[in-house]
């Protein structure tokens, strides 16, 4: 039996943990957000970070960033891929460093016959919420490897929208929001994500585990004797009811608003999580 004092608890265990999110090694359970078929070969352009503009239909992970470099060149030169949001804020970066080869650690990935192949890519971990983004490698000089252009085929992963070329017009490293008149170039740049599977406890669906969640998971809290009951309603362990047991779940796949593998919750928001668990089995003992 679940008394208050145990749940005070697990709250103080929960008050101690912390969130937070690891690169992934390999590219198993990832998918690339785009991938390309039939184009020219190219080297430059020097001095620019150039790129493609995409949004998303939902939040995802990304995993890996990444450089095409078909013809397996060492870099000349140190080059960088990022991604910025709509504001110009980046999100997150890898470089890929000066005299560097596909076989210095660098994940190559080769895509099915036909298409281009070889991005070398790096690890990383950053959640992407819905919404536009800009991805861009800064190509410092006019070496290879280089980037890819007149581009036949752009082929978007499932909930990506690919919105055209961009470049940084600026020069030099940086965000690239501004619009290319060529439309299907350049590859330089890629990303992964992971394969998206449903979070347990997103019970509206945005995304992340939080407070919002949490309010609906109270609404629908049948206690023990419960039936009828799904995931979405906050039957977290498949059993038909949305208990205490199922709270346990919630309170562990915790994120916080933003949600993803790099959102490090509030001590105060997890207190109040925990004190509606404690609520919930105040309520289920005024019931008995």
């Amino acid at each position: 039996m679940i008394t208050p004092h145990r749940l005070l608890i697990a709250l103080l265990a929960v008050l101690a943990m912390s969130f937070g999110g690891q690169a992934k090694a390999d590219l198993s359970d990832t998918e690339p957000g785009m991938t390309f078929s039939g184009s020219s070969s190219g080297i430059g352009p020097a001095g620019a970070t150039v790129g493609w503009s995409f949004s998303l239909d939902s939040a995802r992970t990304v995993t890996h960033l990444g450089m095409y470099d078909g013809d397996g060149n060492p870099t000349d030169y140190d080059r960088q891929t990022g991604i910025w949001d709509s504001t110009g804020t980046l999100m997150g970066s890898v470089v890929f460093p000066a005299g560097s080869t596909p076989g210095d650690g660098y994940i190559l990935d080769d895509y099915e016959d036909g298409s281009i192949k070889d991005f070398r890519y790096v690890a990383l971990s950053v959640t992407l919420q819905a919404g536009t983004y800009n991805i861009g490698t800064y190509y410092p000089e006019n070496h290879q490897p280089g980037c890819r252009f007149d581009l036949q085929t752009l082929t978007p992963m499932d909930g990506l929208t690919y919105l055209g070329t961009r470049y940084h017009s600026g020069g030099g490293w940086g965000n690239p929001d501004t619009e290319s008149t060529n439309d299907n170039g350049y590859v330089g740049p890629n990303v992964r994500f992971s394969i998206a599977e449903p979070l347990l406890g997103d019970l509206d669906g945005d995304g992340d585990v939080d407070l919002l969640d949490f309010g609906a998971f109270q609404a629908n809290f049948t206690g023990p004797t419960g039936s009828g009951m799904t995931p979405g309603d906050g039957d977290l362990d498949g059993d038909g009811d949305v208990d205490l047991l199922d709270f346990g779940a919630f309170q562990a796949n915790f994120t916080g608003p933003g949600g993803g593998m790099t959102v490090n919750p509030e001590p105060a928001t997890l207190a109040l999580v925990g004190l509606g668990g404690l609520g919930l089995l105040l309520r289920r003992r005024r019931r008995r």
